[in-house]
């Protein structure tokens, strides 16, 4: 650990420990995360906590990049994969696959269902850590669906992504924890349906200190429940 994250660590130790030894949660709860995840998976939860915890304040950071929750003084970040610094802990909320969708206008002049044909079409790729700008998907025939083609617009974030596949930019990949739910509010057109890209994790991640804090438990205990209520909605 660097000298930086030192002086950062040892700058909030007192409000770490004094947050500590109250078991019931109030305080600052600092937490980070896209657009997309902050909207759909973040907000509801705090919304929750903080009616079941009025002591609690919330403060939400909107980042793609997956900041080093050490550095920025934060409790807890949401991203895609496990963090590589080994001084973090990182607990599992979900894991969920990769689908591709497009705007309801633009499936309606594009075969979406022809996987030779989806190939071809412009492409969207989310450009955040955790996502790979190669896209491959199976369907149930086991045959997998490669795009070669070079994308078209690199997105900073997931719902910028979205904004644009909405608007007839094209197809984009997204975990279908998110566009499943855009599907069911009429928002995107799910591109060949039935084939998937490889699953991948959701993690909230956070020092080891912050695993103690009252809130930072609840908060993950919530986040937990509520992705897999996501999951299993109709």
């Amino acid at each position: 650990m660097d000298a930086a994250r030192q002086a950062t660590e040892a700058g909030s130790s007192a409000e770490n420990v004094l947050r500590t030894v109250i078991e019931e949660p109030q305080g600052a709860l600092r937490v980070a995360a896209s657009a997309l995840s902050a909207q759909y998976l973040v907000s509801p939860v705090l919304a929750r906590l903080t009616a079941d915890y009025p002591l609690v304040t919330a403060h939400i950071k909107v980042t793609a990049d997956g900041p080093d929750p050490l550095a920025e003084d934060l409790d807890l970040v949401l991203q895609l994969g496990r963090p590589q610094e080994p001084y973090l802990i990182a607990r599992r909320i979900i894991g969920t696959p990769m689908k591709l969708y497009c705007g309801p206008d633009f499936a309606a002049s594009h075969p979406v269902d022809d996987p030779q044909a989806v190939t071809e079409l412009i492409r969207v790729c989310v450009d955040v850590p955790g996502t790979s700008h190669e896209w491959t998907l199976t369907g149930q025939d086991g045959v997998p669906v490669r795009f070669d083609k070079t994308p078209s617009v690199f997105a900073g974030d997931p719902s910028v992504a979205l904004g644009l596949v909405r608007s007839g930019a094209g197809v984009t990949l997204l975990p279908a924890l998110y566009g499943d739910m855009q599907v069911r509010r009429g928002d995107v057109v799910p591109v060949l349906p039935g084939h998937e890209a490889p699953a991948v994790e959701i993690f909230a991640v956070f020092p080891p200190r912050r695993s103690s804090v009252p809130a930072v438990r609840i908060f993950i205990d919530y986040l937990i429940e509520y992705a897999n209520a996501l999951v299993h909605r109709t």
